[in-house]
């Protein structure tokens, strides 16, 4: 009988047990989508928010979303509704300890939003680039957060405003830069602009194939942005922060792409041109135009600019390298790192085989004794120079994105996911290749 009793009583306190524990799982999924039902009536609650709705397709993994809440844009960066695609997508959303885990494609990360932060499957700490929305039990994430969080590429098609993206199944296993001497080396990526071209996309997309060729072997880089881009000749007038379009949506979203390679955004003047000329055509600065009160206030423009965007500028670059004393002198109070040689009062530039600092400056100016990579250059030209480059000279260089784009190969494999072909001789891979040969000590700007 006593058996009995204590077995009676095993039984109760194991089904108490039981209970409890079933009742504190679905309190720590109390934003999960836990059937179809839920999130029905989310849908049907949910107001919207005080944001610009755009209509996209999107498409994950080759699977339509076909959400029922809307994508929103804010300064270019869209909005997608993370609870409704964890559904689409049968994963899972859980809150547990202040943190909220998020489960798709067989990866978890974990959200901090009080840090703005996640934490990957590999547990390291990453930030977001801009916050979480929750609304009426419906959480708001960037697409361009959402891509870094679950390793997404993408590819856009602005004519049927659709995005197809997937888990990147590019290569992991370049090879890392090895540096070999003391001396720097630096590489830019010159003109990155607005491209209203029917080519834009292909070439936003060449700009991610670079940052992942470079980020993937180590190599630090920057990125010379033009903010905002004119053409008056078409009329075209582009504020990024103020004028949204899915073209410059793109740009957008590959500035982040490319900072989250290790890029370094840096400003290029604030419009590149004066007067009828377009973006990266035109100079703004230098003897032709030399009023430092109008230079200062196109500075202060191009970095309120970039404020709005969130983005952080490591550095200035005059365009096309013309800025007077004055002007460089000035521009000083502004930035620590000017990309560009300092210039004399007769115009000459001073030191370009090294970092310079001015007698009591405040700046650091970095030139580029390698010049840049010309239109007629296939990569010979650069590798010699880098090859031939004097003895403690710093291997600085810049290059412009577009002559890597008849080196790849846009392709889609029968699934829909979006890869490439890349020449093992473009002029990218010879320029890196020839540092590497020499091992330049290749330097985020930020390091100095």
């Amino acid at each position: 009988m006593k058996y009995l009793k204590k077995t009676v009583l095993s039984m109760t306190v194991l089904t108490t047990l039981l209970f409890v524990g079933c009742n504190t799982k679905q309190q720590s999924s109390s934003i999960a989508n836990d059937d179809s039902k839920s999130m029905e009536k989310v849908i049907k609650n949910f107001k919207g928010l005080d944001l610009e709705k755009e209509k996209i397709d999107l498409n994950i993994e080759g699977k339509k979303m076909d959400l029922s809440l809307p994508i929103y844009t804010e300064k270019n960066r869209y909005y997608i509704p993370l609870t409704e695609l964890v559904d689409r997508l049968q994963g899972e959303i859980t809150e547990e300890d202040g943190l909220i885990k998020v489960n798709i494609l067989n990866e978890e990360i974990k959200i901090n939003k009080s840090s703005n932060s996640y934490v990957d499957k590999d547990n390291e700490e990453k930030k977001f680039k801009k916050p979480l929305i929750e609304k009426e039990g419906v959480i708001y994430i960037t697409f361009n957060d959402f891509s870094k969080a679950f390793n997404m590429v993408s590819r856009w098609n602005d004519k049927d405003k659709s995005i197809k993206a997937y888990k990147s199944r590019k290569k992991t296993d370049f090879p890392k830069y090895q540096k070999k001497i003391d001396t720097y080396g630096f590489i830019r990526l010159e003109d990155v602009s607005i491209d209203k071209d029917s080519e834009g996309s292909l070439y936003y997309e060449t700009l991610r194939v670079i940052g992942d060729d470079l980020g993937g072997r180590g190599v630090p880089f920057s990125v010379a942005w033009i903010p905002k881009f004119e053409d008056p000749s078409k009329n075209i007038e582009v504020d990024p922060s103020k004028d949204y379009d899915m073209n410059t949506s793109e740009l957008v979203y590959t500035l982040d792409y490319l900072e989250n390679k290790g890029g370094v955004i840096g400003l290029h003047g604030y419009t590149h041109q004066r007067g009828k000329d377009a973006s990266g055509i035109g100079a703004e600065f230098g003897p032709e135009n030399p009023d430092i009160g109008d230079m200062i206030e196109r500075v202060k423009k191009a970095k309120e600019l970039a404020k709005e965007m969130d983005i952080e500028p490591g550095f200035f670059e005059a365009p096309h390298y013309k800025i007077t004393k004055k002007q460089n002198d000035a521009l000083e109070d502004y930035f620590k790192v000017i990309y560009n040689p300092y210039r004399n009062e007769n115009g000459a530039e001073l030191n370009t085989s090294n970092i310079y600092r001015r007698p009591n400056g405040k700046s650091l100016y970095i030139g580029t004794p390698l010049d840049y990579v010309h239109g007629e250059d296939n990569g010979d030209i650069i590798k010699n120079k880098i090859m031939h480059l004097p003895k403690g000279v710093m291997a600085s260089l810049f290059f412009h994105p577009r002559l890597e784009m008849k080196y790849i190969k846009f392709n889609e494999d029968t699934d829909g996911y979006p890869n490439y072909e890349q020449d093992k001789n473009s002029v990218l891979n010879k320029i890196i290749d020839s540092l590497q040969d020499k091992g330049y000590d290749m330097k985020d700007i930020r390091s100095l």
